[in-house]
This record gives structure tokens, C-alpha cells and sequence, in this order.
């Protein structure tokens, strides 16, 4: 893979490591004013803001300590594989921590939705890279997603499957995190329908065999945005 297009990931390791830490001093400092307030003022349900900052500012820090670990392995920006073993991997889409240091501020709503999808199909196809000439394209690939289109991820070689419920279990809990990502793509405050996620699965063997489609369909978005770049 060539070397990944990811702010954070460009840092020096000291200053991503001094980056982690100022995330923990956030989180710190946050529960020490939650806890601080409940006690001084009685307002004990307070509390309950706890969690919901741990979880906006939890992948700060299991990402990159995901990826360091090797347990987690980025295959673009914004697409993210979870190797559970040589006969499983699950696909995940970037997450707070990696919309924050990825998405162009300038672009509009529009572009920053292209760019996410471009960041995606990137990424199937370096996947497809790696396993196509090995002897484990008998390899299932999960993927949950509330933005990818079915009809676009059926021609690419995945079926629709009956939703994952632990994963949406994970979707729910960290709703609001996910409403931060969907907001940062948007431009604007905006919440994720959930109601809308899919869960897909496939063979390797099934992304290897539709290479050239998503091939083309990547042309294409690079195309459309080459010729808006022009128009400006």
C-alpha cells in the first residue's frame, strides 16, 4: 500500500503520542467538571455525561492504538479492516477520530460525501490487491454500513444479509459519535438514520472477480471531481 493519506498518521510518533495524551487530559478534565458540578450543585444526573464524552472521544485513542497493535489495519483513510482471523474480516468505515483529521473543511456537503466513498472504494480495491494473488480469497468480508448504496454493493459482489445485531448494539451506543461524523461530512449539524443500515457479506473471491467495476466506478468519481476542480 502506498503511505496512507491520513493527518494524524503523517505526525511523528512523539507527536502522536502527545496528541493521545492531551485527548486523556480532555477526558480527564471533562469528568472532573461533571463530577465537580453534580457534587457542588446536586445535579447527580450529570453523571450520565460521562459516558457520552467517553464514547465522542474514545477513538482519539483505540484507533490509533488499534492500528499501532496491528488489530485494526487502515486499506485507505477512511476504510478500516478488522481482522478477526484468515477466515474473517470486517470492513469499517472511518470514525470520528479519522473524519476529524481527514474530510476537507472547504469542500461542501456534496464533495466531502464523494470524497468518503472515493476513501472507500480506495480501499476495496487495495484490499483486493492483497488478497487476489494469495490463497485466501476464500475469505468472508462483513460490512455494515448506513450510506453504502445495495444496489451499487451487490454489483461490487456483496449480498445483503439478515442485519448484525451486535453491530447495530455497537451503532446504538455510540449514536453520538456517529452523529458528530455524520455532521462533520455534512457540514452541519445532521443525525445518521439507522433504520437505514445494511449489513452485507461476500467472498474475497466475490470483490476479486468485480476488480474492474470498481475500477471504473472509482474513474468515474475521480473524473467528476477532476472536472469541478477545472470549473473553479
Amino acid at each position: 500500500m502506498n503511505q496512507l493519506n491520513h493527518k494524524f498518521f503523517l505526525k511523528s510518533e512523539a507527536e502522536q503520542k502527545w496528541f493521545m495524551w492531551k485527548v486523556v487530559g480532555l477526558i480527564v478534565f471533562l469528568f472532573a467538571i461533571i463530577f465537580f458540578l453534580s457534587w457542588w450543585q446536586g445535579w447527580y444526573l450529570l453523571i450520565v455525561f460521562c459516558p457520552i464524552v467517553l464514547m465522542s472521544l474514545a477513538s482519539f485513542v483505540d484507533v490509533p492504538s488499534g492500528k499501532k497493535s496491528g488489530h485494526l489495519i487502515y486499506y485507505s483513510p477512511l476504510l478500516i479492516v478488522e481482522k478477526k482471523n484468515d477466515a474473517e474480516i470486517n470492513l469499517h468505515g472511518g470514525t470520528l477520530f479519522d473524519y476529524y483529521f481527514v474530510l476537507n473543511r472547504k469542500q461542501n456537503a456534496a464533495e466531502r460525501t464523494k470524497f468518503i466513498l472515493q476513501s472507500y472504494l480506495e480501499g476495496i480495491l487495495n484490499l483486493i490487491n492483497e488478497y487476489e494473488n494469495s490463497d485466501k480469497t476464500h475469505c468472508k468480508v462483513k460490512a455494515t454500513s448506513y450510506i453504502i448504496n445495495e444496489r451499487t454493493a451487490k454489483k461490487a459482489g456483496f449480498k445483503p444479509v439478515q442485519k448484525d445485531n451486535l453491530q447495530m448494539i455497537i451503532l446504538f451506543i455510540n449514536y453520538i459519535p456517529l452523529t458528530l461524523s455524520y455532521s462533520l461530512s455534512k457540514g452541519k449539524l445532521a443525525f445518521p438514520n439507522l433504520a437505514n443500515n445494511k449489513s452485507f457479506e461476500c467472498e474475497m473471491r466475490d470483490l476479486i472477480a468485480n476488480k474492474v467495476f470498481l475500477q471504473n466506478l472509482l474513474k468515474r468519481f475521480n473524473k467528476n471531481s477532476e472536472q469541478k476542480e477545472a470549473v473553479r
